[in-house]
């Protein structure tokens, strides 16, 4: 039905099948007869010239993605029947700006899953006051949406507006008791937020991304949540103890003091926000959780924590917990350019100094054992790093995005030593000059093991008298491959080719791109293929075509034929068939026993490869002596298509 621009259905049919009309592209104009009391599943999904339809009184349910991806909808007006929109059902409608209910005499009860996802265009939208359910997603990203207001439910779904950048405005009925997770997610343009009365639970990340707010204010007469200051508290009646729930982003204090009996600040509580310096915890505080510091705001420059308090210690500023083993955060504001570590510190926790704008230099004792995932990350000016004796494990991303490092300094030992290193720091460690050894002036030699374990790689560091690197070049493959680091007059293994190229296969290495240089075999022992020392030699992978196998099969016939090796996109003829079969005459080859793949005829010119360059049975064609076969052709004479006649 693709050129199917309008149709007129009677209004005696009394229901239409699903997916009906699906992908009519070209369908504008279509009615619905009033003896239908369902517009069922798919009816108008992908039909992206409707850009209005009239739905009659009678319908009672809108079917999943009935009209999902119809990008061109812009109103629609929903009529007094109606009790269900399904999941889907206007999911993609991005032109969809108008959706018109008449909240007084509406039935509407139910509205599904993700049922308004990305209607991008839809500015307003007003729903009756009783319903029974608005399901996950129901709106999300709707990112026209400037204000909405709940009916009388008893939860709000997950991710119901999530996404939705420019509401400024959200009514909660007083009857709602649950906000899920993800329901306000993104709303950077939410500037406050009410919590009625009877809200008992608020879930993962419901507030997370907005930008925008400044405040929350819950009912006084709300038993489980509480504000103070704008800030949102969960209160455990059973411990009589609080829970720093959430800190608005555009709270512009500059200090804060957590409420006495406070015993725990949820993760993501001060993310975002852009004006916080000095927060103040109180002595009863015994868990803060994950992502909790509002990184990449450098704002906060100092955390407190009275004495006393069994869980947590501040020096400085700084967070630690109590035995100050473990260094939990580095206020990202601190305008320090250099710290050194407490030699008790044994890890450096995760995150626990990403986005430091301000520090450029760091000390780590040889107390410390293990820096974390992250522990360093985004740390633009940092310039040097100081690594003590008793580093064993450097975790993933524990230096991303510190692009100013110039020199890591650590104890190598002559004999060398293992620690882990995640896979995707090893191109910061084997930068020529990064690691410098604290007791040596001798280059560092870096060299790479895979563990096996966890996809980490052991590191081996030992000073080397002189040494030079090579590097490996693609050469139009692709991959890459980490330098190696070679002693002077000491004979070296080259590590194994790990590049790939469609269609070739490795054939050696060569000192000039173009193979005219010299050239040394995969994985070939070499010396000194420089006389600098710290000089660096460019090795190019040099490829040959890819060769497969061509093996004839005479599908019925008999004879004897051997196998054939091409070469990928270099012309040359198919063997001639030498099958006989009795009563019939050979017509072709095909790649299917049943002629079923593609064709080729005998003694054909090959240059694209068979089968994607893989090895390929192709099985002889016969016909009848009285029949005869036709093969057409395209325009670049390659067969297409065959007929036996």
């Amino acid at each position: 039905y693709d050129k199917l621009v309008s149709i007129q259905l009677p209004n005696s049919i009394e229901s239409i099948d699903a997916d009906v009309f699906v992908s009519c592209d070209s369908l504008r104009t279509v009615n619905i007869p009033t003896a239908v009391i369902e517009i069922p599943d798919d009816m108008f999904r992908d039909c992206i010239s409707l850009e209005g339809i009239t739905i009659p009184e009678g319908i009672e349910e809108i079917g999943d993605r009935a009209f999902m991806d119809c990008t061109k909808l812009k109103s629609i007006a929903l009529p007094d029947s109606l009790r269900v929109i399904s999941g889907n059902a206007f999911m993609n409608c991005r032109s969809l700006t108008t959706v018109t209910i008449d909240v007084a005499d509406s039935s509407l009860y139910y509205i599904y899953g993700s049922a308004f996802e990305n209607c991008i265009s839809l500015s307003n939208i007003s729903l009756p006051a009783d319903m029974g359910g608005i399901y996950s997603n129901a709106f999300k990203n709707c990112k026209s949406l400037k204000t909405f207001k709940f009916p009388s439910i008893h939860t709000i779904s997950s991710g119901v507006l999530e996404g939705c950048t420019s509401i400024t405005s959200v009514t909660i009925d007083e009857g709602t008791s649950v906000i899920s997770s993800y329901v306000f997610k993104g709303c950077k343009s939410l500037t406050e937020l009410y919590i009625p009365k009877n809200i008992q639970t608020i879930g993962l990340e419901a507030l997370l991304g907005l930008s925008s707010l400044t405040k929350i204010t819950v009912s006084l007469d709300n038993k489980v949540f509480l504000d103070h200051e704008g800030v949102l508290y969960r209160y455990d009646k059973n411990y009589d103890v609080y829970y720093l729930e959430h800190y608005p982003s555009m709270k512009e204090s500059t200090t804060y003091n957590v409420i006495d009996k406070t015993h725990w600040i949820d993760n993501l509580a001060f993310i975002n926000n852009k004006f916080l310096v000095t927060l103040n915890l109180p002595l009863c505080i015994d868990d803060i959780g994950e992502f909790v510091w509002p990184y990449g705001y450098p704002s906060l420059t100092t955390i407190t924590v009275p004495d006393g308090n069994e869980h947590f210690e501040t020096v400085d500023g700084i967070l630690y917990n109590a035995e100050m083993t473990m260094l939990l955060y580095y206020p990202a504001g601190r305008t320090a350019t250099s710290f050194t570590v407490p030699n008790t510190v044994v890890t450096i926790a995760y995150c626990s100094m990403q986005d430091c704008q301000y520090l450029e230099n760091i000390i780590i004792p040889d107390s410390v054992k293990t820096i974390e995932v992250g522990a360093l990350q985004g740390c633009k000016k940092l310039k040097t790093v100081t690594i003590g004796t008793g580093v064993k494990d450097v975790k993933g991303a524990a230096f991303n995005d510190s692009d100013a490092i110039e020199s890591i300094t650590m104890h190598i030992p002559e004999e060398g030593r293992f620690f882990k290193i995640d896979p995707d720091q090893m191109e910061l460690w084997a930068d020529p000059g990064i690691i410098k050894a604290s007791n040596s002036t001798n280059p560092v030699k870096i060299e790479y093991d895979y563990w096996g374990l966890d996809e980490d790689y052991g590191v081996v560091y030992t000073v080397a008298p002189d040494t030079y690197i090579i590097e490996f070049d693609p050469n139009n493959g692709t991959g890459y491959m980490m330098p190696s680091f070679m002693e002077m007059g000491v004979p070296g293994e080259l590590p194994e080719n790990t590049f790939k190229r469609t269609y070739y296969e490795f054939r050696e290495w060569n000192t000039m791109a173009n193979g005219r240089g010299t050239s040394y075999q995969d994985q070939q022992q070499v010396v000194d293929l420089t006389t600098v020392v710290g000089g660096t030699v460019k090795l190019y992978a040099q490829w040959d075509l890819a060769e497969y196998e061509v093996t004839f099969d005479a599908n019925g016939g008999f004879g004897e034929m051997g196998s054939q090796t091409l070469k990928c996109y270099l012309s040359t003829p198919l063997n001639e068939n030498t099958y006989a079969y009795d009563s019939k005459t050979f017509a072709f080859w095909n790649t299917d026993p049943n002629g079923n793949g593609i064709t080729y005829s005998d003694k054909e010119y090959i240059i694209e490869p068979i089968n994607g360059g893989n090895d390929v049975t192709l099985y002889a064609q016969w016909v009848d002596n009285n029949m005869y076969s036709v093969i057409f052709v395209n325009s670049n004479g390659q067969p297409c298509k065959s007929e036996t006649l």
